[in-house]
């Protein structure tokens, strides 16, 4: 994912409580964290 330089916006992510330890939330909120801190956590 190609982010640009200046992206500092927050981002909520809301899921259900019975739904946030299924394997496909946990799947995408990992990635989601490695997308923009992951990689870029020394610029953000």
């Amino acid at each position: 994912m190609d982010l640009p330089e200046n992206c500092y916006h927050d981002i909520w992510i809301l899921t259900h409580p019975d739904l946030r330890h299924t394997a496909r939330v946990k799947a995408f909120m990992q990635f989601m964290y490695e997308e923009t801190r992951g990689e870029r956590g020394d610029r953000m």
